[in-house]
């Protein structure tokens, strides 16, 4: 139960601001193994709730849509870079969860192959092609992380969008348990391996090193009770993302989208889960490139601490401006 949120203040280490105005995306979609949460009595009830101002409300539940406009309840949106040895576990792990959640809900895929030189996207097609409500999209060359979530969000067409990778770090079935996280009150629902309930498995040392130092500096720069800043696994409200633009193309996008919209005022619960090592290929992460783009990123914020304002992002990461020339091809890939 939460709090009105009339009668909360805003505890983000951010003054309030209401939603950036020209924050907007061109939705014009229609014209073109075992879950490892853990339940433990208060760490999965009541564990890094981020009590903000709400900016604007949430939207309502999550299952049956009633946004006007909206075309779908769920939408996940799966960023995938030469990942042609995963695309069987997305058959196999992915689907028996997606047509779990269509028993009570309407659900797109929506797959963005940046720029694969593998084959990743010619395999996609071919395994999911008899379904309609999947969807490729195709970046033209690989142009990043947070290139490929904005290409996605464009396309998305539900009332909430859940983010994933492509190699079940995060175990598909716990989609779920994001949605069921992402309860009134809650805009954001991200993974959290960091959270004194979550924990890591096999994960490499400096995987480890870069993303949980980053996360601890984070916390103390934005809300020290969200544990983990740099997780893409997250289900968000679909008010959040067209009111949220970010600019970093890279890895850094994971944690501008949540601490814009923290700084937004809008509300982020954790799910404490288990990060295991990828089963198949390799992590696409720069790190030195990722390392210098945190730090910047950081100096941003404490700068705006310091002045109590933090600047808008542009509209359009770098390289966005020609968005025609950006996608290779569109496909509806159902027979």
């Amino acid at each position: 139960q939460h709090p009105d949120p009339q009668s909360i203040s805003n505890t983000s280490g951010f003054p309030n601001h209401d939603k950036h105005p020209d924050a907007h995306w061109d939705n014009h979609a229609d014209r073109i193994p075992e879950p490892v949460a853990k339940p433990i009595g208060d760490c999965f009830r009541h564990g890094g709730t981020m009590r903000g101002q709400t900016a604007g409300g949430p939207a309502g539940g999550t299952h049956r849509n009633e946004q006007p406009g909206v075309a779908m309840d769920l939408t996940i949106l799966i960023p995938c870079c030469n990942e042609v040895d995963n695309v069987a576990l997305l058959a196999n792990e992915l689907m028996p969860v997606v047509e779990q959640l269509r028993q009570d809900r309407t659900v797109e895929i929506i797959f963005v192959d940046d720029g694969s030189s593998d084959g990743t996207g010619d395999a996609l097609a071919e395994r999911f092609g008899s379904d309609p409500l999947v969807r490729i999209v195709r970046h033209k060359r690989n142009r990043g992380l947070g290139a490929a979530l904005r290409t996605g969000f464009r396309y998305a067409r539900g009332a909430v969008i859940v983010t994933t990778d492509s190699d079940a770090t995060y175990p598909f079935p716990l989609i779920t348990d994001l949605l069921d996280r992402l309860e009134p009150g809650i805009d954001i629902v991200t993974a959290s391996c960091y959270h004194p309930c979550g924990g890591i498995e096999n994960v490499p040392s400096y995987r480890v090193f870069l993303s949980k130092g980053a996360s601890l500096l984070y916390r103390a720069l934005v809300d020290r009770r969200v544990h983990t800043y740099t997780c893409l696994f997250r289900a968000y409200r679909r008010t959040v993302i067209t009111a949220t633009p970010f600019a970093a193309d890279g890895f850094l996008a994971v944690t501008e989208i949540l601490v814009r919209a923290m700084w937004n005022g809008y509300r982020t619960a954790e799910l404490p889960c288990i990060l295991r090592s990828r089963r198949h290929g390799q992590s696409k992460a720069k790190i030195v490139r990722t390392i210098l783009a945190h730090l910047r990123f950081q100096s941003v914020l404490l700068r705006s601490r310091i002045a109590g304002s933090l600047a808008p992002a542009q509209a359009a990461g770098a390289g966005d401006t020609d968005e025609t020339a950006a996608l290779h091809v569109i496909e509806e890939v159902h027979s």
